[in-house]
């Protein structure tokens, strides 16, 4: 119920989401943008620079994706300051997915009760770390680390990402096309 001076007003009804995954790309941080303004996602290696296509990911490095609307963490945050450190971890992240397809969109997965995890089937998998970015207010960091593929087609010439990895929560997903570097076989004549 809504009331204004003690006086009853109308009813309204609230559905609270415990998450609402965005992940953060610099048309977020920057208001000056003009529309449309589609960058690269918030990709970072460990020393803090962006993942791209210039400076790909390497299988088994762990990298960080910032993004916003991760829901609550343990022990809560408060409200409109920044985060502690050490980081306060989330509690609505169901998993991260892999998916190493050409430009391949964000996918929230198989849902649980359909999905076997076997040979052919992916299930979301834990990240390295999943919580709010200690000394920024409301920002959320995933920390992954780049699982081996098989095989993996070189971005450039139309390709923009050859791995998509989706943030999975109980409500909501989304994700990031980033590059990885081809690994290279070696050959033993």
């Amino acid at each position: 119920m809504v009331s204004e001076n003690g006086v009853a007003g109308g009813a309204v009804q609230l559905n609270p989401l415990r998450d609402q995954i965005h992940v953060a790309t610099s048309c977020d941080l920057d208001s000056a943008a003009t529309a449309p303004c589609i960058p690269p996602p918030m990709v970072t290696h460990a020393n803090g620079s962006l993942v791209t296509a210039a400076s790909p990911a390497q299988i088994g490095e762990e990298i960080v994706i910032y993004a916003l609307g991760l829901g609550s963490t343990d022990p809560q945050a408060q409200t409109g300051q920044a985060a502690p450190s050490p980081a306060l971890p989330v509690i609505s992240l169901a998993g991260v997915d892999f998916n190493y397809a050409v430009n391949a969109p964000p996918s929230k997965g198989i849902p649980a009760p359909l999905a076997t995890c076997t040979y052919g089937v992916t299930c979301p998998e834990p990240p390295a770390f999943a919580g709010l970015t200690s000394g920024s207010v409301g920002l959320y960091q995933v920390n992954v680390v780049v699982p081996p593929s098989q095989s993996v087609f070189p971005c450039g010439a139309g390709v923009v990402s050859n791995l998509t990895i989706s943030l999975i929560g109980q409500n909501s997903f989304d994700g990031a096309g980033i590059c990885v570097a081809p690994s290279t076989a070696v050959s033993r004549n």
